[in-house]
C-alpha cells in the first residue's frame, strides 16, 4: 500500500509519498498514516515499497547497510526473510540527478535491477494505478520548485482518484523530499 512519485528536474529530485502503513493481526488489518517512506541517504532519495522489514526492523533502521546494487548481500537476507512472510516482494528506489536504480527482491525468483532512463519519472506502489502524469512532462528543464506544486498537485489528484473508486491504498498525508544537484553531484 504505497504511492510514491518520483522526479529528477534541473537542479534536483523530488519524491512524495503517501504515509499509510498497514498491519496484520491475524485475520485483522490495522491502517495507520504515520510511516515516512522516503529517507535521504548520502547523495541518494532512497525509498521502499512491498515489504519494508529487514531482520523484523523497520528497513530506515538498516539505511545505512543499502546501496544500489543487487549483489548487495543485504538483500539476499531481505529475500531469505520474506521466504516466511505474507509479502513476498520489496522495492528499494535510490535517485539522484545521475542515477535511477530500482532494486526489486521477490522470495522466488531473486534479485534484480532496474536502470531507468535519464529523464525517467518513477512511479512506486499499488497506488500508482491512480495516477495521471500530465501535469509531469518536461521536468529535465524545469527547477524544482517550480515542479513542487505539479508534484503535490498529482499526488493529491491521485488520492482523489482513489476515493472516488473506494480504494484504501494510500492516505491522504504526504511527506515530500528534495534532493539538490549540488548535493548529489
Amino acid at each position: 500500500m504505497s504511492l510514491i512519485i518520483g522526479v529528477r528536474c534541473l537542479n534536483g529530485c523530488l519524491a512524495i509519498a503517501d504515509r499509510r502503513t498497514h498491519i496484520r493481526f491475524g485475520n485483522r488489518r490495522l491502517y495507520r498514516d504515520d510511516f515516512t517512506k522516503i529517507i535521504k541517504r548520502m547523495d541518494h532519495l532512497v525509498w521502499n515499497h512491498g515489504y519494508n522489514r529487514i531482520g523484523n526492523q523497520d528497513w530506515k533502521q538498516r539505511a545505512s547497510e543499502l546501496s544500489p546494487d543487487a549483489a548487495n548481500p543485504i538483500f539476499a537476507e531481505i529475500r531469505r526473510e520474506m521466504m516466511s512472510k505474507a509479502d513476498r516482494r520489496a522495492y528499494y528506489v535510490f535517485m539522484n540527478m545521475t542515477t535511477l536504480l530500482e532494486v526489486m527482491i521477490c522470495a522466488r525468483t531473486g534479485v534484480t535491477m532496474r536502470d531507468h532512463m535519464p529523464h525517467d519519472r518513477i512511479l512506486s506502489g499499488s497506488g500508482s494505478k491512480y495516477v495521471s502524469l500530465r501535469l509531469l512532462a518536461d521536468l529535465a528543464y524545469q527547477s524544482s520548485a517550480h515542479v513542487q506544486g505539479p508534484l503535490v498537485e498529482t499526488f493529491k489528484t491521485a488520492h482523489a482518484q482513489m476515493m472516488r473508486r473506494h480504494g484504501i491504498e494510500l492516505s491522504e498525508m504526504f511527506d515530500l523530499a528534495r534532493l539538490d544537484a549540488d548535493i548529489a553531484a
